[in-house]
């Protein structure tokens, strides 16, 4: 998998890049100005590593029951030991199969929709279109919002 999308939520926006753009949960954005899971900057944006979108699945639970410090704590011990199964913190122990079993349950998604759709500059100026179509992305996704059928 390599690197994916900063967020890994079901909603998806399109991306003036082309493809989807996760929207981010809320907070999420929080949590990278605190600095609690750590985002590599590239020209497309923040990417995250495995051990990074499964941290920022899990900020998004604990965010409200826990310190921003223990979280980073936490997050540590997840990126030393990216494939181990329970990670301990303290007296807190967390079972990482489900978390991480949604996270590339997302990934996944999020990459099924990107095969859909394109962004070319000279095809409407580069707003995301299904591939092999000049029909914008957010035709379709206003009309569905509209209860309409496609």
């Amino acid at each position: 998998m390599g690197r994916a999308c900063a967020t890994m939520m079901p909603n998806c926006s399109p991306r003036r890049g082309g493809g989807f753009e996760p929207v981010e949960p809320q907070g999420g954005e929080q949590c990278h100005r605190q600095e609690t899971v750590p985002a590599r900057r590239s020209g497309r944006g923040r990417l995250l590593d495995r051990p990074a979108l499964l941290s920022l699945a899990l900020e998004r639970r604990l965010a409200s029951d826990t310190t921003p410090e223990f979280r980073r704590r936490l997050f540590a011990e997840i990126a030393a030991g990216p494939t181990r199964r329970i990670v301990t913190v303290g007296a807190l122990k967390i079972d990482l199969i489900e978390p991480r079993r949604e996270v590339m349950g997302r990934v996944k998604q999020l990459r099924r929709a990107e095969r859909f759709v394109t962004s070319i500059p000279e095809i409407r100026a580069g707003n995301p279109v299904f591939r092999g179509t000049r029909v914008p992305v957010h035709l379709i996704d206003e009309k569905l919002r509209l209860g309409e059928t496609v």
